[in-house]
């Protein structure tokens, strides 16, 4: 190969690398805080129509070891007429890293509220709503 064809193949890799890396950076969003909102009202939505499985993707409980326990769990609590939780207002969300938000939360369980904060975390390009540590009161 000549000297001249080697340097266009390399100036056309280096070319093609940069718009990849430009456009990839360009699909994800740079915003935590709307990331999570986004999580949190799939969350909300997936509590309304009792998704299991949403529930799931757009959450993680410290409290179960594994998924397979949790989604036995949910299924159990959304089968009783009785259990009603709900997300009732997203309040607040503060930005701590591109890759943590602390979230503002009111829940409603069996008709009482309670103010939440949680995590809100992003794993594998996911948005995760950590359930099973926050910081709580109830409203009046």
């Amino acid at each position: 190969m000549s000297r001249k064809f080697k340097l266009i193949a390399l100036s056309f890799s280096f070319l093609l690398i940069s718009v990849i890396l430009i456009s990839s950076k360009g699909l994800s969003s740079s915003n935590p805080v709307e990331d999570a909102r986004q999580s949190i009202t799939l969350l909300k939505s997936a509590l309304e129509t009792k998704d299991v499985e949403e529930m799931i993707k757009y959450s993680t409980d410290i409290r179960f070891k594994d998924d397979i326990q949790r989604r036995k769990e949910l299924s159990t609590i959304i089968s009783q007429d009785s259990a009603s939780i709900s997300i009732i207002k997203i309040g607040r969300l503060h930005a701590v890293d591109d890759n943590l938000v602390m979230a503002q939360i009111t829940f409603r369980d069996n008709g009482k509220n309670f103010d939440l904060t949680l995590p809100v975390y992003k794993k594998d390009g996911q948005w995760k709503l950590v359930i099973g540590v926050s910081v709580q009161h109830q409203v009046e």
